[in-house]
């Protein structure tokens, strides 16, 4: 469960949250969104899992807006910023949480191969 202080109010705050469709990126925001703020989801696909993130978040009384993006590439980066500003108005929190594979051990990564 992800923590927060009582005195952490987030009423009308905009959290966005990349990788927010499910697990720990999920969790994130439907917490945020009890705490008070409204979220944008960002996810490669709107699939299943995103559409049960976006109605537990707007269950709880909270706008979700659900953006697609592949946080990998750069470009798509920009856009999901852009496109949840645009839609919700601005942003106050954001949650990196897009995860990937790592080609390797992460201690013999090079550079190159973690940018």
């Amino acid at each position: 469960m992800f923590w927060y202080s009582p005195l952490m109010d987030l009423t009308s705050k905009v959290a966005l949250i990349t990788g927010g469709t499910k697990g720990i990126g999920a969790a994130t925001a439907i917490e945020l969104a009890k705490a008070g703020a409204d979220i944008a989801i960002v996810g490669r696909n709107q699939d299943e899992d995103a559409a049960n993130t976006q109605r537990q978040i707007e269950a709880l009384g909270r706008r979700c807006e659900f953006i697609e993006a592949d946080c990998a590439k750069p470009a798509e980066n920009a856009h999901c910023v852009q496109e949840a500003a645009r839609r919700l108005g601005r942003i106050d929190v954001l949650v990196h949480s897009a995860g990937g594979p790592v080609n390797g051990k992460l201690l013999e990564l090079t550079e190159s191969d973690w940018y």
